[in-house]
């Protein structure tokens, strides 16, 4: 199945799982599932992050939380 990912679940799937539902969980961990995700995801989130509506991290801070 090809699962397209729009901004709010792919901010959601990365930081806030449990707000997912159980079947949106299932498919995105479900290896024979293709996620897709629009090149304007990173529009999106860029504007949020402008606006100050989301918080991103620096490289430096996400360096520090993943490795």
């Amino acid at each position: 199945m090809e699962a397209f990912l729009d901004a709010p679940v792919l901010l959601w799937a990365i930081d806030l799982p449990d707000q997912l539902s159980t079947g949106v969980r299932r498919a995105l961990l479900d290896e024979g599932n293709d996620l897709v995700v629009s090149v304007t995801w990173l529009w999106e989130i860029t504007l949020k992050g402008q606006s100050g509506k989301l918080k991103l991290p620096t490289v430096a801070e996400y360096l520090e939380l993943n490795f």
